[in-house]
């Protein structure tokens, strides 16, 4: 019995050797961070998903100077972007043979003469340019558009004019001037802003206004309006007030405007919210008019972001 004990204790303790020997192989390996090079199929898929993504986003990244019009365009056909091209109806005139074309992206570009080509787009983007009436002409002559946004532009004076003949419901107009003395939009430009027929949506953020010439908005058919810094006056709320259409209003960063200013303003007829960061606390307001003011809540619904 003594000797099966014993050789128990000997089968026992050779199992112990082993498994520490294990052990410490074990931690020996961990140290080296050879389990950490192993390829993990999931992370490795999720990795070349990832990558696959990006490469797809860069296709319509605008960053990349191109010299053609092809060499830019979506593998999908319906957007393209173009960046550092000049810009002609020979270019235009080459994008037109792609019928499902529908959002044109120029960024830094030139533009050559008139451009006379009519194209598919649905939305034209703008951005870093020079804005001349012939492109304004251009955008505002295809009956399919009815987006358009520019951003960090120069306009060249009256070269809005011919938005008022456009299908045109978004317009965007951001962080933009006018190559005039005054750098600013005038009382034409907004007046004729204020013409086109079809403008649900209008953004003039940051954008270069001369005094007192915003009011003109009046006689829009404007649903939503942005007007944030964009240098707004009391005098220029009274005449806001008037439009009939107007449901929601930025008004940020304007610190021209008084409380009473906007008080007035709320009396437009069909006027929903308005965002601007006065401090109504020291004033008796109504129920509707502390809801019609209340920044936390300004909420323009998904139906008026509909281009």
């Amino acid at each position: 019995m003594t000797e099966e004990l014993q050789k128990k204790k000997k089968i026992l303790a050779k199992v112990c050797g082993a498994l520490l020997a294990v052990l410490a192989l074990l931690t020996v390996l961990i140290s080296m961070n050879v389990f950490g090079r192993l390829p993990n199929r999931n992370a490795q898929t999720l990795k070349e998903s990832a990558n696959n993504e990006n490469q797809s986003l860069s296709k319509d990244a605008t960053a990349t100077p191109v010299s053609t019009v092809e060499s830019n365009t979506n593998d999908d056909d319906n957007v393209c972007s173009l960046t550092d091209v000049k810009v002609g109806d020979a270019e235009l005139n080459e994008l037109a043979k792609n019928q499902n074309l529908r959002t044109l992206k120029l960024v830094h570009c030139t533009f050559a003469g008139q451009l006379s080509t009519k194209l598919p787009v649905e939305t034209v983007y703008v951005s870093n340019s020079e804005v001349n009436a012939n492109v304004i002409a251009f955008i505002a002559s295809s009956p399919s558009v009815k987006c358009a946004e520019f951003f960090t532009c120069d306009f060249q004076p009256s070269a809005l004019r011919a938005l008022k003949f456009s299908r045109i419901s978004w317009l965007q107009i951001r962080n933009c001037k006018v190559l005039s003395s005054n750098n600013s939009f005038s009382a034409t430009d907004i007046a004729d802003i204020s013409a086109m027929p079809y403008l649900k949506h209008l953004e003039l953020e940051r954008s270069q206004i001369a005094a007192n010439t915003l009011g003109a908005i009046n006689k829009s058919a404007v649903q939503v309006a942005n007007l944030r810094d964009c240098g707004l006056t009391d005098t220029d709320l009274a005449k806001i007030s008037k439009t009939l259409s107007l449901r929601y209003l930025n008004i940020l960063s304007n610190p021209k405007l008084s409380v009473g200013g906007v008080r007035k303003l709320l009396q437009a007829p069909n006027l929903q919210h308005v965002k601007c960061d006065l401090d109504f606390s020291q004033i008796a307001l109504s129920p509707v008019e502390r809801q019609q003011t209340d920044a936390a809540s300004y909420h323009v619904p998904s139906s008026f972001y509909r281009k």
